[in-house]
């Protein structure tokens, strides 16, 4: 009980020091230290007051994380892929990148498929491009949740690669009633994709050190998602800001796990330089 109690007064003060950006909370205080904690109280707002404060308690899952991207038409699912997930930065659960195509048995894909599709009907759409996010757990496959949209960050960019379907496109067909009937052609190309992470606290004065990294063969993206001179936060202090987002594609899946985890590393470390 006494750690409940402790816990739960730590629960209140971090979320004494948060803000409403974008639909969704951040500290006031970018860099957290001991001469700072005081402001966090004081410059914070209630929350309830922006967005329903409610609080809902989910199961762990155990097992391999996974992304499965859908394309829906008239009830048929007309595209579906499953896109691995890397291990993620505990406690919270931040994303650190993926493979596609998956590296999973081909029997624990198709499982996930079918629970990607059997959540999205069961929702009741017929129509659209849906992100679902899951587990294949000692259980079987686990529903994490279903994003009604296309995924973020280089969802886009991996699936035009591997599969040749613009999902963009998709939708955007979709939206003005033209059924989605994807022409799904293997490219012979894998993806190894990363967000990266501030390795610690603190401003970034350069993202100069990003441009070595972009001329490397495989690499097809490498974006900035900080600016010069921008606070960041590293995992000591709170979910990591994210710096840049790479993907390599090359005819190798392993190959290119391998280099999008090795230059992810690289390029973590050299940002820890610039801060």
């Amino acid at each position: 009980m006494d750690d409940l109690t402790r816990t739960y007064g730590d629960l209140v003060q971090l979320l004494a020091g948060l803000r409403v950006k974008a639909g969704g909370l951040e500290r006031v205080t970018k860099v957290r230290t001991a001469s700072t904690a005081s402001e966090i109280g004081a410059n914070g707002i209630n929350d309830g007051h922006a967005i329903a404060p409610d609080l809902m308690l989910e199961e762990f899952l155990d097992g391999d994380e996974v992304d499965i991207d859908c394309i829906f038409c008239a009830g048929e699912c007309t595209f579906c892929y499953v896109v691995d997930n890397g291990p993620t930065v505990e406690p919270y659960f931040t994303e650190t990148g993926g493979t596609l195509p998956s590296f999973l048995p081909e029997e624990k894909v198709a499982g996930l498929k079918k629970m990607a599709q059997d959540a999205v009907a069961a929702i009741g759409f017929t129509h659209g491009v849906f992100h679902v996010e899951g587990k294949f757990t000692s259980r079987g496959p686990r529903l994490i949740e279903v994003n009604a949209r296309m995924g973020a960050g280089p969802i886009r960019t991996i699936h035009r690669h591997v599969s040749g379907v613009d999902l963009a496109v998709e939708q955007l067909l979709l939206t003005v009633g033209i059924p989605s009937r994807p022409s799904i052609k293997s490219t012979g190309m894998s993806v190894g994709f990363a967000s990266i992470g501030a390795p610690r606290s603190g401003v970034v004065d350069s993202i100069e050190f990003l441009d070595k990294f972009r001329d490397i063969s495989g690499v097809v993206q490498l974006s900035a998602l900080v600016h010069d001179g921008e606070a960041v936060i590293g995992p000591e202090d709170g979910m990591p800001s994210w710096i840049a987002e790479l993907v390599v594609s090359l005819s190798d899946a392993y190959k290119a796990k391998a280099l999008a985890q090795k230059l992810s590393s690289e390029i973590a470390a050299d940002c820890s330089y610039r801060i």
